[in-house]
This record gives C-alpha cells, sequence and structure tokens, in this order.
C-alpha cells in the first residue's frame, strides 16, 4: 500500500494534514467536532469497524488505516469522516452491522471550487493511492465469509460487477451474451468535461463485444454506435445536447447483442464555467486611491473559485494574483498606477483547475493632485489693507478644487471654508482679527479635496492703518507778515499734507518727513492775536491723520505814550534846565524805548508794567528855541 494522504480540520477550523501507513503516522487522530477526509475511492473501501475508541478502516488491498478516538464514551463518532478522490467528495455515513462493523453509506459533497465550506477537505488529482486487487476468499463446501465492500455488499458480489464502476445486467447462461465497459469520459475515470470538452463534443468511451449496439442516454439524449471489431466504441454528445454549467448527471450506457444487453450506470460531471469577481469598490478603501495611496502598496481583491489562477492586467502589464481559498489578493508595486485624475481599467483572468477561463473588465477612481491659490495681491484692492478697508474686515480669496476644504492662516487666525462649485473660495477677516498697523502679514491655505489629496500656498499683503503729522514751527512778526510766514511739521513719507486757515486750504510742500508751507505776505491780517491752523496728511494708502495748533500774530506795538506837557507847561526855563530835564511815558510792556532829545538819543528805562523814563542833564538842554522830541518803541 502507499501511503494515504489525509486532512483534518478541527473544530476551531484548524487544518493539518499529513499521511497515514507506509512508513508514514501509524493513525490519524480525531478530535471533537473535526472533520477528517481521507485520499480515497469509496471502491477501494471494504469495511468499517470499531475497534475500542478507534475506527479501523481496511482497504481493498487488505491494509488497514486506523483513526485514534474517532468514537466517544458513548460509542458515538466524534468527528465526521470524508473520502475523496479527483475533486469529488463524499461524507460517510456508518450505520452498524454486527461485531462491531459498519456500513458505509455515501454522500456526495458540492464540487470542488464552487465555493464550497468543504474545499480544505478535497483532494483533486494525480496522488490517488495505487491499491492492489482485492482477493475473493474461497468459499468452502459451497460456503465461506464474505468480505464486506460498499454499503454493506458482499465483496463476492462486487466482483461480479461491470468494470466501469456501475451495474451490469446480463444472462450469466449465455457465453455468447454482451460485455462492456465505460473506459473514458465518466466520473468514475476522473472526468470533467470543460469548457473546451463541451464546445468540441462530448465524448463517452468504452469497451465491448464487437459487433454490439451501444446506446448512450445523458438527459433524454441518445447516441447510438456499433462496436468495432478491435472491440472499442465511441459516441459523441453535440454540445447543443449537453448543458453547460456545473452539475453532475447520470449516464445509462446499453449494450446490445441480439436479444441480450447490458446496462451500465456511470455519472457526467460538468463544469465548464468559472466565476471571478472584482471589489472596484474597495480600492484604496473607496474605490479611489489618492495620492498617500497612489505612493505605496495599493491592494486589489475579490472571489474566485478555489484552486483557480487569477491574472490582473493593467497599463498592459500582467500581474500574477495570490488565491488563498476562493479569494484571490494583488498587491500592486509602489509607482504601477499613475498620477492624476483618471480611471483606471482593469482586467481579470480567471482560470480554473479544469481549465476554464474568464475574463472580466472593472476599474476604480484614481485621484492623486489637488490644487489651491491665494489672490494675495488683490487683498485691499492692491495689495494692502488700509485703515478704512482694515474697520470694514479684510476680505481673502483664492482658488481650489470644488467642494474642496481650505483651510485659511493669518496671525495665527485659522478660517476653514469650502471651495463652490466653481472652483472659488472667500473668507473675511474682522478688525479684531487682523492687527492694525503697519508690517506686512502672511497668509497660507491647506486645501483637502474630497480624495484626501492635499495643496498649500502662502502669501503675503501689507497691513497699513495708520499714518501721522505734526505742526511744529512759525516764524511770526512784523517784518514777516510784510513778507513770507513759513508754516512747518513732519509727516509719513510719501503722504500729502493740506493746511487750513481761517477757512482757506493750502497744499504744503512735503520732503520726505516734513512739510512747509510758505503764506504769501498780507495772508494773515496785521494786529495782536492767536492764529489757528489744521493740517491733514493723507499718505499713499489712503489712510488720514489730521492736527492743530495756534500761533501768534503780533504786527504793532499796541500802546506809546509820552507824559505831556513837560515839564508842565512844555516850556524848560533855566532853573528847569539847570537840574535835567525828565521824560515819561507808557509802553507795550516787554518792549524797548529810545527817545531822542536835541540831538540825542537815549535809551529810556522801561518798568515792567510798560512805564518808562528818560533824563537829559542840563548841558544837553537846548539854550534857547524849540526841541522835537522823538520816541521810537520796539
Amino acid at each position: 500500500m502507499s501511503a494515504i494522504e489525509f486532512v483534518v480540520r478541527s473544530g476551531a477550523g484548524t487544518v493539518s494534514r499529513g499521511f497515514v501507513g507506509d512508513g508514514a503516522a501509524a493513525s490519524v487522530v480525531a478530535s471533537a467536532g473535526a472533520d477528517i477526509s481521507l485520499n480515497l475511492t469509496q471502491g477501494q473501501i471494504v469495511a468499517y469497524k470499531q475497534v475500542g475508541a478507534d475506527l479501523v478502516v481496511t482497504l481493498i488491498d487488505g491494509e488497514e488505516v486506523t483513526i485514534s478516538n474517532f468514537f466517544g464514551a458513548d460509542n458515538a463518532p466524534v468527528a465526521d469522516l470524508f473520502v475523496s478522490s479527483d475533486g469529488l467528495l463524499s461524507q460517510v455515513e456508518l450505520s452498524p452491522g454486527m461485531g462491531g462493523t459498519y456500513y458505509g453509506n455515501y454522500q456526495s459533497q458540492d464540487v470542488y471550487g464552487k465555493w464550497s465550506p468543504d474545499d480544505d477537505l478535497y483532494f483533486v488529482s494525480g496522488d490517488d493511492p495505487a491499491l492492489a486487487d482485492a482477493v475473493v476468499a474461497p468459499l468452502a463446501g459451497g460456503g465461506g465469509i464474505p468480505l464486506w465492500g460498499l454499503a454493506g455488499l458482499p465483496l463476492l458480489a462486487l466482483a461480479g460487477l461491470g468494470g466501469g464502476g456501475g451495474n451490469d445486467t446480463l444472462d450469466d447462461d449465455d457465453d455468447n451474451d454482451p460485455t462492456g465497459e465505460v473506459l473514458e469520459g465518466t466520473k468514475d475515470e476522473g472526468h470533467v468535461v470543460n469548457a473546451e470538452d463541451h464546445a468540441d463534443g462530448v465524448d463517452i468511451s468504452g469497451t465491448g463485444t464487437p459487433g454490439a449496439t451501444v446506446d448512450v442516454t445523458i438527459n433524454g439524449h441518445t447516441q447510438t454506435t456499433t462496436i468495432n471489431t478491435v472491440g472499442t466504441w465511441t459516441v459523441q454528445f453535440p454540445p447543443g445536447q449537453i448543458e453547460t454549467g456545473t452539475y453532475e448527471t447520470e449516464i445509462l450506457t446499453v449494450i446490445t447483442k441480439g436479444d441480450e444487453s447490458v446496462t451500465i450506470n456511470d455519472i457526467l460531471v460538468v463544469d465548464t464555467e468559472v466565476r471571478v469577481t472584482f471589489n472596484e469598490d474597495e480600492v484604496g478603501g473607496n474605490g479611489l486611491v489618492n495620492a498617500s495611496e497612489q505612493s505605496g502598496v495599493v491592494t486589489l481583491t475579490g472571489s474566485v473559485e478555489a484552486r483557480s489562477s487569477v491574472t490582473v492586467v493593467i497599463n498592459s502589464v500582467s500581474y500574477s494574483a495570490t488565491v488563498r481559498g476562493t479569494t484571490w489578493t494583488l498587491d500592486l508595486p509602489e509607482g504601477v498606477l499613475p498620477e492624476g485624475e483618471l480611471t483606471q481599467s482593469v482586467t481579470i483572468i480567471a482560470v480554473d483547475r479544469y481549465d476554464n477561463s474568464t475574463t472580466i473588465s472593472g476599474g476604480f477612481e484614481i485621484d492623486t493632485i489637488t490644487s489651491v491659490t491665494i489672490n494675495s495681491a488683490i487683498i485691499g484692492g492692491n495689495g494692502t489693507v488700509n485703515g478704512a478697508e482694515h474697520g470694514a474686515g479684510t476680505v481673502i480669496t483664492g482658488s481650489a478644487q470644488a467642494g474642496a476644504s481650505v483651510v485659511v492662516t493669518v496671525g495665527g487666525v485659522a478660517h476653514t471654508v469650502v471651495a463652490s462649485s466653481t472652483g472659488t473660495w472667500t473668507t473675511t477677516y474682522s478688525s479684531s482679527e487682523l492687527t492694525s498697523g503697519t508690517y506686512s502679514a502672511t497668509v497660507t491655505a491647506v486645501a483637502t479635496d474630497g480624495a484626501g489629496n492635499t495643496a498649500s500656498a502662502s502669501g503675503t499683503f501689507n497691513v497699513d492703518t495708520v499714518t501721522y503729522v505734526t505742526f511744529d514751527a512759525v516764524a511770526t512778526g512784523g517784518a514777516e507778515n510784510a513778507g513770507t510766514v513759513i508754516l512747518r511739521g513732519t509727516n509719513e513719507s510719501g503722504a500729502t499734507v493740506s493746511v487750513t486757515l481761517n477757512g482757506t486750504s493750502y497744499t504744503a510742500v512735503v520732503s520726505g518727513g516734513t512739510w512747509s508751507l510758505s503764506l504769501p505776505a498780507g495772508t494773515l491780517p496785521a494786529g495782536e492775536y492767536a492764529q489757528s491752523a489744521s493740517v491733514t496728511a493723507t499718505d499713499a494708502h489712503g489712510n488720514t491723520a489730521s492736527t492743530s495748533g495756534t500761533f501768534n500774530v503780533d504786527t504793532f506795538v499796541n500802546r506809546l505814550t509820552m507824559v505831556t506837557p513837560v515839564e508842565g507847561d512844555d516850556v524848560i526855563n533855566r532853573a528847569e534846565a539847570a537840574d535835567g530835564v525828565t521824560l515819561t511815558g507808557t509802553v507795550e510792556q516787554g518792549s524797548t524805548v529810545n527817545v531822542t532829545f536835541n540831538g540825542v538819543t537815549r535809551a529810556a528805562t522801561v518798568g515792567a508794567s510798560g512805564a518808562w523814563s528818560v533824563t537829559y542833564a542840563a548841558g544837553e538842554m537846548p539854550t534857547d528855541g524849540t526841541a522835537t522830541i522823538t520816541i521810537n518803541a520796539t
């Protein structure tokens, strides 16, 4: 006996494989809830017997396979037993017989690979064990003990069956009765009709008595032929008589010669299809690959019949997917998928174990790009926010992909907005959010589109919400009033300055950070008074600043008198002249007085109240005549 391969699937779903017999393991160990599958055909098993807690399986060559701990304390099986060969699987239902023996009844399971939950229990093809033919025990005295085989039939009875594995019915008394068997095209021969076979017509072949007639019936269609002189025969069913799909159906073969016939029952296994799917909505998690995902490994998945092969074609390049059970997976290497916004087409080719193939097409979205811009040059209308604009709120605009979320940040204050359907976005910073003053501000924008791609942009704009102006100095006085009066102050470089006096505005001359205004002669009225003036500066960004001030105008000496008459009668006699003459008067406080008398000019003494006096000595008096006195006050 060659070693028998087995599979044990535990109650928890863990699968283990191995060999038993012929130098391999001594037994297969069962556990509660397990499924045990032996790589055997039904015809290779002779009997089942309980020995203690073990199940002993006797094979057609007399060898035994032991399954340890198969029976529990109540003598009931703790595991399910299966036999499998050539992609077929049958569950063994054990019925108690005598003396610890069991009859084996076989229940066929689903065809392998059609998403069966028992795919792990199947043995496909090519590795079935080679067992010696059964030996029929001789009957002593016309009796004997039969060896028990399939479904409890005596092995002696099995020896009389036709070679095709089906049931033959014939007349044993006539040596000239027809004989025959089916050798090709049936389930017992391990044949499966695939798509290629079906397209060419389904052939059933066998051997038999030369000249006998063979009628083969499948699904109500009968094909007839005559066995040739060398004892072989073949019939072919055209594609239209055998339905496509995955199924099993009966084959009834009747070999007739004369009045006698033999009937052979077989099974036709058809599998002309393979199914495969592509989970396109799961690529990237949502049917879309963004930039982050595109730069890494992108996984494609789908379902397929077990033991199939799957080839995925992307952009004319073929990739072999990994198939585990009924799921296929392909990890695309980094950089395989293109960048941009596009629909990526995919072709999936599946080939099952019977060489049936199918091709499907699908696709998924790729979106690896997005964009964002800031219109910083037009913030405030000209890239600068002045005082008026700052007070009304500063509007910042830009562009992004429609529907993208945009986070705009200025001075640590972030606003989140959504780009419109036309791809524009806008936000407004209040005067409390944007610091006033004169400085350069930085604005950043980070956009995130619906695919999760991000883009950023930054820019700068100017904030200038203030300016200044001062009124510093003025030159005044009588002489000045007769000529030009100059007003002066400081201002922001580049500003314009206007000065208003007595309801009239004048434009000052600006040089760098100073301004000056020359008032023409006669602009200011003569007299003594305080002159008010207002000054307004407007800088290059439209900000304004104002100040005002006063300056004094004094264009004359407002008081000058002399006490008369001199010496009481405006006549200086000898006696009065002998002791000197004193002249007195009043003048504007703070003035100086010079008196000229008889050609002699002398500075008078001026008191705090404005009283002045000057004395001329006797020798300075004229001796006779009339004298002129001139008084000059400054």
